[in-house]
């Protein structure tokens, strides 16, 4: 083959020695290596070996032998053959994220020699290679990842780097021998020159590497700041397009608060017709109340005159009846007659007051109706002036928001583009934040118009109360006025003239003084006015009677026995309530966060009192719904044109935006928040590109093949990428292998004896004679043109001549002796010791002698033995080997195998590290305990065993305050549960010597999870057994009627920022377990604590952090429900847990 001229170099590397790497001259292709520039020294040299391509196939088969763990370097390797071995063996890659992460300049120029240690598969898979410090650094082969390493891999791959060195130091030497005798060495001063002449050369390459480390760091910081400049213009872009669309979205914010405010301006009118029917409706009250208080001052005026008048015609006829009595005794006809005329004039004067009393009494029913009219008109207008005043004060929060609204937008910031990414972030966010508030303030104002909408109605209907109210009070005043109370015949004044007239005209007869006793009946209303008609009355109360004794005129003693009966002027009274009630019925007393929904048609009752009066009461249901807030999550798939899908099936997710909330007031006063997820999806597509490639049999590419035939095409090889965004391209590339067409010309040398015959060897005979050459021509299948000249050689039989040859021979075994063959394969095989030369000797038929001379290599079979390691470290000290996690939060983990350890004999190991990276566990708080505790794990060990927790190792390991502050919000939420489903509210019981037996049952239940407590488990003490731990009593105890447990775990490092946050996360996580994981299913914990309608809880929390060895919070929780209890402190019994339904 004729020699091709390429340029090699040798690199000398600390840890590997020299290796040989190179390319082809006319190629542009070079081997590959892992590893930063700056930490080798170089030299070129001209060489005559040959650089071929590995192909791809071959990798792969390396990478699978090592089961996917490690990659050594080979001359002839490229990137992109081993990007594309890497991804068919199932380890996700690019040829571009390889060249990132090894810093490669130009893909093209790349070096071999290295290691790669790979670890995992897919999009998961990692590659740790050698840094420009000697150290290792692993990165994400996934281009669709960062290539940041993980700081536990960067610590586990030093350890790897020094057992690299450790490895270049044991390279094993072979020893082998030739044919010949011996060879000649080279002189001392020779080998000095060499030495010096390769240190030259080794100091001029590491100052050429030096140049190039330093213009590559240059690069890189280039690379970094073009990067730095493309991303801070990528999101000046991106806020440049926000902050035109907030602008537009902002504009059309402030148009919809003007026109709101507009709308809001215009229903004012409606607002000040209201009030003024509001001030008209008050006057007119007013009116009517003096109307009916003037008139009801004459009706008691004019009955208090009947009265007076009464009574005196009474006495008067009293006298008249016993003066007829003594004048029938005495036979006087005169004063008899005299007296009947006197009586008859009384008895008139008595029947007109009656008639008078007639008319008072229908002037008082009318006056009664008045009063009720007016009554209900005053409550309407009551009704109708608070409605009034509410409208008004939402009328006037709503023009303050909108006008603090229209303020609070008027300005975008004054610029959205950044100098650097870090403020173009804070300005993104900003923006972000605008167009939340923008959102907001949409809802806010699509309330309001609907509120504005909602006053319409609302003041049409108060302007008609108002007017109905106005109606009835002007027409009770009316009625008031109308009402004749006047004495028209002046009955009054005539019957006092007449009781005067019979008084002065009765005459005068003989009378015998004698004792009379009367029996006398006063009706009297309840403010004891006489009654001298009890028709619309109902007797409510009569009187003992009561004696009074008088003189009279004519000497008569007279013995009065008078019963008094009081009456009640019974009235109609009309009510009308309105009733507030919520959806399932219930009652309220406050309407505030309801939203009214429905009212009922008027329902009117009737109910007589034990006096007669008659109250008639119109009720009015009104319905209200509680305002509560729900909401949604909607997702929209869209296209990259923003056009809206509605199947996505064949389309590849591109984006996913963040949720964009959005609020609506619906009908019943409920407000829907619809959280907005936008999702961008890409039509793939799928594009075919076809190629030939011309190349040589050596595979060199030809740009033309001029001067070639074709020799053979290749099976059209299909290389698939898929981008991010789904798009395929499939290149279809055909290889065609062309043969360069050589012309040759072949001197064939053709040896006969004198009888012509052909000799197939020369050895005994003598040269006679040459003949002249003979030249032939053929052409082979490939073009190559042979010319063939052929020289004949006559030869004689010579004597027989007895020769001695000397032949060396290797011989290669195993252990056990058996045969090798002449190339055993060193990668399974170490060469152990060779034997001294054994000398043997033989003669053939001719007599001739061959020496052998036989040297035995004794290879050792290579044993692979893989061990595994655990090493935990501190984040902040990678260095740094944990000899215990207790206290630490475990915040990484990778497993890598470390560089293989080669013994003597060959044997390899290889060593499989987890490197667990943990992080020291911030603020303790009071009630957390280390799981490495001795308390803990002595009591762990105690409940295991079947003995329960005693109160001094409860008060130990578990802090009251917490236990307290954890029921307090877990309360809080299942109060609200309480109240959703109509159920009795529990409070958290005051006794702490309750509260300390469920944090015993706490810590009993993490080991121990069951509702049996421990055998050995004491019940729970006395009230003097915890008074002596000191713990508090209270009276106010509880029974121990349910028992609910969980446990479960938190991450410390979110939960022990302060108590606080803790106990939120505890009660929230027992609030999960206990009610909503049962809320459906009305568990059995559901069932304890809601439906059960209990009064009493306590609760006992037990937290232990590191438990099981995970770095995480193991909490326990035990929750008592029962029924309040009074305890007398001064008893002593035994607080027995034994009937609890647990």
């Amino acid at each position: 083959m004729e020699e091709q001229t390429h340029r090699a170099k040798l690199v000398h590397s600390k840890h590997r020695g020299w290796l040989a790497v190179g390319m082809i001259a006319t190629m542009g292709l070079t081997g590959l290596f892992f590893t930063n520039t700056q930490s080798v020294s170089a030299a070129e040299t001209t060489s005559t070996k040959q650089w071929t391509q590995r192909s791809v196939s071959d990798i792969e088969a390396q990478i699978n032998a090592s089961d996917k763990k490690v990659y050594d370097i080979k001359w002839g390797d490229t990137l992109s053959t081993i990007t594309e071995a890497l991804n068919n063996v199932g380890i996700s890659t690019t040829m571009n994220r390889l060249a990132e992460i090894n810093h490669i300049a130009n893909i093209d120029l790349i070096y071999a020699g290295n290691k790669l240690y790979l670890y995992g598969t897919g999009a998961d898979a990692t590659v740790t290679v050698k840094g420009a410090d000697g150290s290792y650094q692993t990165y994400n082969l996934n281009p669709a990842k960062p290539v940041t390493p993980s700081a536990g891999v960067a610590a586990a791959t030093q350890s790897a780097a020094a057992q690299t060195a450790t490895e270049a130091t044991q390279t094993p030497t072979t020893t082998t021998a030739s044919s010949t005798s011996a060879t000649a060495t080279k002189s001392t001063s020779k080998q000095s020159a060499a030495a010096l002449k390769k240190a030259k050369a080794q100091a001029e390459s590491e100052k050429k590497a030096a140049a190039a480390a330093k213009a590559q760091a240059e690069a890189a910081k280039k690379a970094a700041a073009a990067k730095e400049a493309e991303l801070t213009a990528l999101l000046n872009g991106e806020n440049t397009d926000a902050a035109s669309t907030l602008t537009t979205k902002r504009d059309a914010a402030l148009t919809k608060v003007a026109n709101t405010q507009a709308t809001l301006t215009a229903a004012q009118g409606k607002f000040d017709t209201a009030q003024t029917a509001a001030s008209n409706a008050a006057t007119a009250k007013q009116q009517a109340d003096a109307a009916v208080t003037a008139k009801q001052a004459e009706i008691t005026s004019a009955q208090t005159g009947i009265k007076a008048a009464s009574d005196k015609i009474a006495a008067t006829q009293a006298k008249l009846d016993a003066l007829k009595a003594d004048a029938d005794k005495e036979k006087d006809a005169d004063a008899t007659q005299q007296i009947a005329t006197l009586t008859q004039q009384l008895a008139t004067a008595k029947q007109n007051l009656a008639a008078y009393q007639t008319k008072l009494t229908n002037a008082q029913t009318a006056l009664d109706t008045a009063k009720s009219t007016a009554a209900d008109a005053a409550t309407k207008l009551a009704t109708a002036s608070t409605a009034l005043a509410t409208a008004t004060k939402e009328r006037d929060a709503a023009a303050t928001n909108l006008k603090s609204a229209k303020t609070d937008l008027s300005a975008l910031p004054s610029t959205v583009t950044a100098p650097n990414s870090a403020a173009a972030k804070k300005i993104k966010a900003q923006l972000a934040d605008i167009n939340t508030e923008i959102d907001q303030l949409n809802a806010e104002i699509a309330k309001y118009d609907k509120q504005i909408a909602a006053w319409d109605q609302q003041l049409e209907d108060i302007a008609q109360q108002l007017s109905d109210g106005t109606s009835a009070e002007n027409q009770a005043k009316t009625a008031a006025e109308a009402i004749d109370t006047t004495d028209d015949d002046a009955t009054v004044s005539a019957a006092n003239d007449a009781a005067k007239h019979a008084e002065d005209s009765a005459p005068k007869v003989k009378h015998t003084p004698v004792a009379v006793e009367k029996d006398a009946t006063v009706n009297v209303d309840e403010s004891g006015q006489t009654l001298t008609n009890t028709e619309g009355y109902t007797k409510v109360a009569t009187s003992a009677p009561k004696d009074v004794v008088t003189t009279a005129d004519n000497g008569d003693t007279v013995t009065t026995h008078t019963t008094t009966v009081t009456w009640h002027k019974n009235v109609t009274t009309k009510k009308n309530v309105t009733v507030n009630v919520d959806e399932s019925g219930q009652s309220l007393t406050d309407t505030t966060g309801y939203t009214k929904v429905k009212t009922s048609a008027p329902v009117t009752t009737s109910e007589q009192a034990a006096n007669g009066d008659i109250t008639e009461t119109t009720t009015t249901t009104v319905t209200w719904h509680k305002n509560g807030t729900t909401t949604k999550n909607v997702t929209v798939n869209v296209d990259d044109t923003g056009k809206t899908l509605t199947n996505t099936t064949g389309y590849t997710k591109v984006a996913t935006s963040d949720p964009i909330p959005s609020d609506e007031i619906s009908a019943n006063g409920d407000k829907i928040t619809t959280y907005t997820t936008t999702v961008t999806w890409h039509k793939p597509t799928v594009t075919t590109n076809t190629k030939t490639i011309n190349v040589d049999e050596q595979g060199n590419t030809l740009s033309s093949t001029t001067g070639y035939k074709q020799v053979k095409t290749g099976t059209p090889a299909v290389a698939t990428k898929t981008a991010i965004n789904g798009d395929t391209v499939k290149t279809v590339t055909t290889t065609v292998t062309w043969h360069k067409i050589a012309t040759k010309t072949v001197n064939v040398s053709v040896n006969v004896d004198e009888q012509g015959n052909r000799l197939t060897s020369t050895d005994g005979y003598t040269k006679v004679t040459t003949g002249a050459p003979k030249t032939t021509t053929s052409t082979a299948t490939n073009g190559d043109i042979t010319k063939t000249i052929t020289t004949t050689t006559t030869w004689k039989k010579t004597p027989k001549v007895v020769t001695t040859t000397k032949v060396a021979v290797t011989k290669n075994v195993d252990e056990a002796g058996n045969d090798l063959g002449q190339d055993p394969d060193t990668t399974a095989y170490h060469l152990m010791k060779t034997s001294d030369p054994v000398v043997t000797k033989s003669t053939d038929a001719n007599g001739n002698i061959t020496e052998t001379t036989t040297t035995t290599n004794t290879y050792h079979k290579i044993v692979v033995k893989h061990t595994s390691t655990i090493q935990n470290v501190d984040a902040t000290d990678v260095n740094a080997e944990l000899k215990s996690t207790d206290g630490y939060t475990l915040v990484d983990s990778t497993t890598f195998d470390m560089n293989p350890v080669v013994a003597e004999n060959g044997d390899t190991t290889i060593e499989t590290v987890t490197m667990n990276t943990w992080t020291k566990t911030a603020n303790q708080l009071p009630g957390v305990n280390l799981s490495s505790d001795k308390k803990v794990q002595e009591v762990k060990a105690q409940v295991e065993d079947g003995v329960g927790v005693t109160i001094p190792q409860a008060l130990d390991l578990t802090n009251l305050d917490l236990s307290k502050l954890v029921a307090k919000k877990f309360n809080a939420m299942l109060n609200e549960e309480q109240a959703n489903t109509g159920h009795a509210q529990t409070q958290v019981v005051a006794d702490d010597t309750s509260m300390v037996r469920s944090e015993q049952r706490a810590i009993e239940a993490l080991y121990d999870f069951s509702h049996d407590q421990p055998e050995g488990s004491v019940p729970g003490g006395n009230y003097n057994d915890y008074a002596a731990a000191g713990v508090k009593a209270s009276a106010d105890s509880m029974s121990a009627n349910a028992e609910c447990i969980c446990y479960f775990t938190l991450n410390p490092a979110t939960a022990l920022t302060d108590e606080d946050t803790l106990a939120t996360q505890i009660a929230k996580q027992a609030f999960k377990q206990y009610i909503e994981d049962e809320r459906a299913t009305n568990g059995g914990h559901y069932d304890s604590l809601v439906n059960s309608g209990f009064t009493r809880l306590s609760m006992g929390v037990y937290v232990v952090n590191g438990a099981d060895g995970t770095g995480l919070l193991k909490v326990a929780t035990q929750v008592n429900a029962g029924e309040p209890e009074t305890i007398d402190l001064s008893d002593t019994t035994v607080i027995d847990t034994s009937d609890m339904n647990w």
